[in-house]
C-alpha cells in the first residue's frame, strides 16, 4: 500500500521542487531584467506559490511515511506481544522456563530489527526511483527544436538580418523586452547599441548570439537562424559578457576553451594582440591564473578567446563597460572587431566613434539608427541628446 501511494507522491514532489528551483534561478539570474521591467512582485509571488506547493506535497509524503513507519512499529509490537503471551501460557501450562520465554522474545526482537530496516529503506528507494525517473526523462527527452542538418547551418557570410524580432522574458512579464525590431547589419560592420537600462540592448545581443530564440520574427546570420548558425562547424556568433568565467588551471587552459587545438604560439599571439601581459605571469601561458587577476586582465583573456575561436560575428555585451575609461581595453576591443561583424553594447558614448552604425533603443524598440556623425547632426535626435548629456552640455 505504501509503495502504491508514495511513488506518485515522490514523483510529484520532484516535479514541484524542480519548478521551485527554476522559478528561483530565473529570478536571480535575470534580476536586473526583472527589476527593469517591474516584475519583481510577480516573480516573488511565483516563487512563493511554487514553494508552498512543494511544501504541501512534502508534508503529504511525510504523513504517508509516518503512517508506514507506525505500521512497522505496530507490527513489531504485535509480534513481540504474541511471543510473550504464548510464552506466558506455555510457562503456566507445560512448565516452560521464564528464561526460555525471555530468550524467545529477544530473538524475535533482534530478528525484526533487520526486517524493519529493510522495509524502512523502501522510503529511500522510492525517493531514489522518482529522482532516477526525472533524470531519465531529461536524458531521453526529445530536443525542443530539431536543428537543421550540418550543411544547412553553415552561414554564407557574416551579415545579420533582424526581421520583426520580439522577445518576452516569460509569460508573466508585463511587456515585451523587444518589440518588432528590424535591423540589417552588413558583413564586417561594427554596430554600437546604446540605450538606458531595460531598453532591450542585452536582449537583442542574446538573440544575435543565438542564446535565445525570438518569440516572433527572425534573427539570421548569413541566412541561417542565429541559434543554429555555424561557421566552419563552430558557432557563428560569440558572446563576450562583462562577468568573464575563468576556470581553474593555467592561462593556456583558459584560452583553449575557444580552440582546443591552438598551439602555444597561437595562444601567445592572441594574448599579445589584446594587450595581455604574460611577463606578469610566472611560467607564462603555462602559469596558473593569479588569485588577484584584474578586471582588465579577465576581459583581455576573454577577448583573446575570441581571436582564437575566430567567429564570423562577435557580440560584446557589457564587455566594454570599462573600455571608455581604459584605453587598453578599448584597443583590445577594436582589435577583436577587425575583420568580422561586431555588435557592441556601448556604455561610454566615446566608444561609438569607431562604429559604422549607432542603434538607439528605447522600451524594446529602435528609435534611431545611422552613422554617428549623421546622428549628431540631428539636434533633436535621441543620440544627439545623449551625446550632449555625456559631454556635460545637456540638462
Amino acid at each position: 500500500m505504501f509503495l502504491r501511494r508514495s511513488r506518485p507522491l515522490y514523483a510529484r514532489l520532484r516535479r514541484e521542487e524542480a519548478e521551485r528551483g527554476r522559478e528561483l534561478v530565473e529570478a536571480v539570474a535575470g534580476a536586473e531584467t526583472v527589476r527593469a521591467y517591474g516584475a519583481a512582485d510577480a516573480h516573488l509571488d511565483a516563487i512563493a506559490q511554487a514553494s508552498d506547493t512543494a511544501v504541501r506535497t512534502q508534508r503529504e509524503a511525510g504523513k504517508a511515511r509516518n503512517v508506514f513507519i507506525a505500521g512497522l512499529n505496530g507490527a513489531e509490537f504485535v509480534g513481540l506481544a504474541a511471543v510473550l503471551a504464548v510464552g506466558f501460557v506455555r510457562v503456566t501450562a507445560v512448565g516452560l522456563s521464564v528464561g526460555a520465554v525471555t530468550a524467545g522474545a529477544l530473538y524475535f526482537h533482534r530478528l525484526f530489527n533487520p526486517i524493519g530496516e529493510l522495509l524502512g529503506s523502501m522510503d529511500d528507494l522510492q525517493r531514489a526511483l522518482s529522482g532516477l525517473q526525472r533524470l531519465a526523462g531529461v536524458v531521453l527527452a526529445a530536443p525542443a527544436a530539431a536543428a537543421p542538418d550540418d550543411a544547412s547551418t553553415e552561414i554564407a557570410d557574416g551579415a545579420i538580418d533582424i526581421l520583426g524580432a520580439s522577445y518576452r522574458y516569460g509569460a508573466e512579464a508585463p511587456r515585451d523586452a523587444l518589440r518588432g525590431v528590424d535591423l540589417v547589419i552588413p558583413e564586417g560592420a561594427t554596430v554600437a547599441l546604446i540605450g538606458s537600462s531595460g531598453s532591450g540592448k542585452s536582449t537583442l545581443a542574446r538573440l544575435i548570439a543565438g542564446f535565445d530564440e525570438p518569440l516572433a520574427g527572425e534573427v539570421r546570420i548569413g541566412g541561417v537562424p542565429a541559434e543554429f548558425a555555424r561557421s566552419a562547424g563552430k558557432p557563428a556568433a560569440l558572446l563576450v559578457a562583462q562577468e568573464v568565467h575563468l576556470f581553474s588551471g593555467s592561462i593556456a587552459d583558459n584560452a583553449c576553451i575557444a580552440s582546443a587545438h591552438a598551439s602555444d604560439a597561437e595562444i601567445a599571439a592572441a594574448l599579445d594582440a589584446v594587450g595581455f601581459d604574460l611577463t606578469e605571469i610566472p611560467d607564462g601561458i603555462d602559469g596558473s591564473l593569479p588569485p588577484s587577476i584584474s578586471h582588465r586582465e579577465a576581459q583581455q583573456l576573454a577577448l583573446a578567446r575570441v581571436l582564437l575561436a575566430d567567429p564570423a560575428v562577435v557580440v560584446l555585451d557589457e564587455a566594454g563597460s570599462q573600455a571608455g575609461a581604459d584605453p587598453a581595453l578599448a584597443a583590445a576591443m577594436r582589435r577583436v572587431s577587425e575583420g568580422r561583424t561586431a555588435v557592441v553594447i556601448a556604455h561610454h558614448l566615446d566608444q561609438v566613434r569607431g562604429a559604422d552604425t549607432v542603434v538607439v533603443l528605447e522600451d524594446g524598440r529602435i528609435v534611431e539608427h545611422g552613422a554617428p556623425d549623421e546622428l549628431l547632426e540631428r539636434p533633436d535626435g535621441a543620440f544627439a541628446k545623449l551625446w550632449r548629456m555625456s559631454q556635460g552640455a545637456g540638462g
